[in-house]
């Protein structure tokens, strides 16, 4: 019988090592048009579930910041998400290549 059982999952994701998971976004939000909100209530939520922990998650921004700060803030998640501003293409390219993880975020 193929399925599965949410505390199957949720009691064996711990992870292994006590290593940061950075997500990072670089690029325009379009003055708004791409809104982070879902992603950062998904987080808020995880976090008061105590689901994941908070010392071990972080938010990287390059780009306009158009809203990020009141916005992380209206979820509670303000000292997770480090906010750089525009950095040079080539300065992109090369954090791009040590990211492990990217978030995306959808014109609405």
């Amino acid at each position: 019988m193929s399925g599965y059982d949410i505390e199957d999952i949720t009691n064996n994701n711990t992870p292994k090592n006590q290593e940061k998971l950075n997500f990072t976004y670089a690029g325009s939000l379009y003055g708004g048009k791409r809104d982070p909100k879902l992603l950062f209530k998904g987080i808020s939520e995880l976090i008061h579930e105590n689901k994941i922990n908070p010392l071990l998650l972080s938010l990287d921004f390059y780009g306009d910041n158009f809203g990020l700060k009141e916005t992380a803030t209206e979820y509670g998640i303000e000292d997770l998400v480090n906010i750089h501003g525009t950095i040079p293409h080539e300065e992109v390219l090369k954090k791009a290549k040590r990211i492990k993880s990217i978030a995306f975020i959808i014109l609405e």
